[in-house]
């Protein structure tokens, strides 16, 4: 569950997740990337997902994620990924996208891992926070978003694109999850704001 809270004199969405769930809040319409733009937010997290493991799908979780979604066309793609993509989108009632950028919190991975997602290359997750450290404490971060797409998808940037070479960007997400690996968390993002 999430709802919006005042935490430290701020507002910040609050996640609850129990085990074998699920939470997502946010969206934007398709928009171009400014150059040079940076994405800000803040996340806390009081307790967090210790049988996560972003490596495999059984544990594919996390207490804190903030994502970006990307618009890259279906014939830009592999024919493997345009194939997969295309049947995910067949048998979902969500408008999937075809490349996704996560800023995470792990239990165990340090911070800066960069890896795909356990059950599809078009997500990728980078380590924001780990373990324990941290804890119960705010963290801001500040994210290029041009450099870091750079950094997860490579060259991987046709179709439709705005004025740095980027994909269009569909939607701005912060949630958390525990529908692998089970397991309780919970935590807070505020202040996401996108610009330059």
């Amino acid at each position: 569950m999430f709802d919006v809270y005042l935490r430290s004199g701020r507002l910040a969405v609050h996640y609850a997740v129990a085990a074998g769930s699920c939470v997502a809040a946010g969206q934007v319409a398709a928009q171009s990337i400014a150059p040079g733009a940076q994405l800000r937010w803040r996340w806390r997290l009081d307790q967090s997902l210790v049988n996560a493991d972003l490596r495999q799908k059984r544990g594919d979780d996390s207490p804190l994620k903030v994502c970006l979604l990307f618009g890259v066309p279906l014939a830009e793609l592999s024919f493997i990924d345009r194939s997969m993509l295309s049947f995910a989108r067949s048998v979902s009632d969500e408008k999937l996208p075809s490349a996704t950028l996560c800023y995470v919190w792990d239990h165990t991975l340090p911070t800066g891992t960069l890896l795909s997602n356990a059950y599809t290359s078009r997500v990728r997750m980078l380590v924001l926070g780990s373990g324990d450290k941290n804890l119960g404490q705010w963290v801001m971060h500040q994210r290029d978003v041009a450099a870091d797409f750079e950094l997860a998808f490579g060259g991987d940037k046709g179709g439709e694109k705005g004025n740095n070479g980027l994909p269009l960007l569909d939607a701005v997400l912060v949630g958390a999850d525990s529908d692998n690996a089970g397991g309780q968390s919970l935590g807070y993002v505020g202040d996401v704001t996108l610009g330059p």
